[in-house]
């Protein structure tokens, strides 16, 4: 992984902080989607989840097949992640980009090196993410 790359999802994570926070401003922190929520909800909900899928099509696969949860599994306790484990991951990220860096400047590009910090992130993502992730991959090997 370049620093580039690790600069990329340091900006999807803090990205994802925002909406995080926006939902958790509207709706409270344990707000359980149902048929009846307001569609802004579901429309917040959706954007979540598709930033936590484009901050797992970042990291290595492998990550994402052996995610490390620090947090255990969240989404079995809420519908939406919580802004502290959201800002767990921004401390990850920010680690990333460090260690890539220094990495890079070293001239040095084994990214097994990073992959433990990857799967800390990656175990942070919602498992639906992860498998979006993992279906966008397939489906551009499939088309090359």
């Amino acid at each position: 992984m370049t620093v580039i790359q690790a600069r990329q999802i340091a900006v999807n994570v803090i990205r994802l902080a925002e909406l995080v926070a926006r939902f958790q401003a509207k709706y409270g922190r344990n707000y359980v989607l149902a048929a009846n929520c307001p569609e802004d909800a579901y429309k917040l909900y959706e954007e979540i989840l598709g930033e936590q899928a484009a901050i797992a099509e970042l990291l290595d696969p492998q990550a994402l097949d052996i995610a490390y949860h620090r947090f255990g599994e969240w989404w079995t306790r809420h519908d939406v992640i919580d802004s502290a484990i959201v800002n767990e991951m921004v401390m990850d990220a920010c680690n990333l980009v460090n260690r890539a860096g220094y990495l890079e400047e070293k001239g040095q590009v084994d990214s097994q090196t990073l992959l433990p910090i990857e799967k800390s992130i990656a175990g942070m993502l919602h498992p639906s993410a992860r498998q979006m992730a993992r279906d966008n991959a397939l489906t551009v090997l499939e088309a090359s």
